[in-house]
C-alpha cells in the first residue's frame, strides 16, 4: 500500500477526489481495517463522513474553530448554535466526548485544533481508534427495521456500503435532514467502496426512504446525542 497521511486545515473539508480527501480516505481504511471492520462497513462510514467533515479531521462544526467543552449542546429557536459544537470527522457533538475524554486522551495522535492550540493532523488516528473501539450506536431503536444493526454487527456487515451507508446516517449521525441526506451519503459510500477495493460496489436492493415520525415524549433528533465522556 502506498505511503499516505494525514491531511488537516482550521476549516473547510476537502474537495471531492483531491489528494487531501484521498489520504485521509485511505488512512481511515488503514486504522479501522486494522481494528477488524470490513470494507463494506468502512464505505459506509466514510461516505458519512465526508458529509460531515469533509474529510477533514480538524473540522469544526460550521466552521467555528471553538474550544474543547463538554457542555449539552443549545440551540435557538431558529436551530442555531448558542453554544458548544461538533469537532472532527464524525462530527462529535458536543466535541467534548471527544476532546475532553481522558480514553481519547490516551490514545496515538490525539491531538484536537482548536482556540490558542495548533493540533496535528495525526488527531485523525485517535478519532478513529476512538470511533472504532467506544462509538455511540445510540440510535438503533430510532432506525427503520432495515437498517437495525447493533455496532458490533455494523462493523463485521457484508451488506452493500450504500445500504451501512444508511445504517450509519440512520444509528449514528441521525442529523435533523436525514431524508435529504440519504441518497448523497448512499452515492458517497458506494465511491468510496470503489477507492478501497477497486471494483464498484454491487448495488443495494431498492428500498423505500422512510419518513421521520417524531415519537411522544422525545425530543428533537438533533437534541440528542449522548455527552457522555468515556
Amino acid at each position: 500500500m502506498p505511503n499516505y497521511q494525514w491531511y488537516a486545515k482550521p476549516s473547510g473539508g476537502y474537495n471531492w477526489g483531491s489528494v487531501e480527501e484521498t489520504n485521509n480516505a485511505m488512512m481511515i481504511y488503514s486504522i479501522l481495517s486494522g481494528e477488524g471492520w470490513t470494507v463494506n462497513a468502512i464505505a459506509g462510514a466514510v461516505g458519512n463522513m465526508r458529509h460531515e467533515s469533509g474529510l477533514n479531521p480538524w473540522r469544526w462544526e460550521g466552521d467555528w474553530i471553538w474550544y474543547p467543552d463538554n457542555t449539552p449542546p443549545r440551540y435557538s429557536p431558529t436551530g442555531e448554535y448558542i453554544n458548544n459544537h461538533g469537532y472532527g470527522l464524525v462530527q462529535y457533538t458536543p466535541n467534548g466526548k471527544y476532546t475532553l475524554s481522558p480514553t481519547a486522551q490516551s490514545l496515538p495522535g490525539f491531538n484536537p485544533n482548536y482556540q490558542g492550540h495548533d493540533g496535528n493532523p495525526n488527531d485523525g488516528t485517535a478519532q478513529m481508534l476512538f470511533t472504532s473501539r467506544y462509538g455511540d450506536w445510540i440510535k438503533r431503536d430510532w432506525a427503520p427495521p432495515q437498517y437495525q444493526m447493533y455496532y458490533d454487527e455494523f462493523k463485521q456487515s457484508t451488506e452493500s456500503a450504500e445500504l451501512l451507508a444508511r445504517v450509519w446516517l440512520w444509528c449514528y449521525e441521525f442529523p435533523g435532514n436525514i431524508e435529504s441526506e440519504y441518497i448523497p451519503r448512499s452515492q458517497s459510500a458506494a465511491y468510496f467502496y470503489e477507492l478501497f477495493t477497486g471494483e464498484p460496489p454491487e448495488p443495494p436492493p431498492p428500498t423505500p426512504i422512510p419518513p421521520y415520525i417524531p415519537q411522544r415524549g422525545r425530543k428533537i433528533p438533533f437534541m440528542t446525542k449522548s455527552w457522555k465522556t468515556p
